[in-house]
């Protein structure tokens, strides 16, 4: 409904407290449950929406503190001992932790890009949002900068990556620094697939298609959601009536669960 039900955390490095949240990855069939996750302390941290686990002081209480030596961007639980991210990897495009939060390994094969870009950039240049089947046995990564979209399976094995109907390719300069080489853009960068969210049959990816100069700062919206099946084949395209970002699934498909899931419309996104 919109109404406000409760703000918490304040600005610090100690319990309860954020540097820079990042993401927030709800329990698995859990309407009240979620880890937050702060970029900033590489941090993972439980909270409970329940009155009794505020009233008793208890945020903070439950943490995880990533070990790895990449900066991670939106890690996700696919079940109560695995962890996969996303981020700035030296190899692989997926970091696998254990449950403790130390990194294990690297899966996958590293984005599209000349071999003389550090694997960093092209990381970077790829980055993307992380988004878990209701069921958490698939995980789609959908490009902000491009139209790329990969699929994979919770032990990181690849399902299918490919472009959407409209084609957007990174648009960045390699540059360096006191902490080497970087990815650097300007204002002809464009956005792509900007947001996405995850339903049993479907995956809805908001795009955004603006090129930065053009928008000024409403470049990171998107009018359009490109609809993909869990294959990786496109479905369909919905016209927003206004320009958004992010987006979340909230509802059920219209009509019945069982057979082909080809045209039907969601309820609520």
């Amino acid at each position: 409904t919109g109404t406000l039900v409760r703000s918490f955390g304040r600005r610090g490095g100690g319990p309860g407290e954020f540097e820079g949240v990042w993401s927030v990855d709800p329990v698995p069939g859990s309407t009240h449950e979620a880890w937050v996750y702060d970029a900033g302390l590489h941090r993972l941290t439980y909270v409970s929406l329940r009155d009794e686990w505020f009233d008793a002081g208890r945020l903070g209480e439950i943490s995880i503190n990533l070990r790895t030596d990449a900066t991670l961007t939106g890690p996700v639980w696919v079940d109560s001992t695995t962890i996969l991210s996303l981020g700035l990897l030296a190899a692989g495009r997926i970091a696998l932790l254990d449950e403790h939060g130390v990194q294990q390994k690297t899966i996958g094969e590293l984005p599209p890009g000349a071999s003389d870009i550090p694997a960093s950039v092209r990381q970077h240049a790829y980055q993307a949002t992380l988004v878990p089947h209701p069921e958490r046995h698939l995980l789609a990564a959908t490009a902000r900068h491009a139209s790329r979209i990969e699929i994979y399976r919770a032990d990181g094995s690849l399902v299918a990556a490919f472009d959407g109907p409209l084609r957007v390719e990174p648009r960045f300069s390699v540059e360096p620094s006191a902490r080497g080489p970087v990815m650097a853009t300007g204002s002809d960068l464009r956005f792509g697939y900007v947001d996405a969210a995850g339903a049993r049959h479907h995956l809805f990816a908001l795009f955004s298609g603006r090129i930065r100069h053009a928008y000024r700062n409403r470049a990171i919206f998107g009018d359009f959601v490109h609809v993909f099946d869990w294959n990786g084949i496109f479905r369909k395209v919905l016209q927003l009536d206004t320009s958004v970002s992010p987006i979340r699934y909230l509802g059920l498909f219209a009509g019945p669960s069982s057979g082909s899931s080809v045209g039907r419309s969601p309820s609520r996104v």
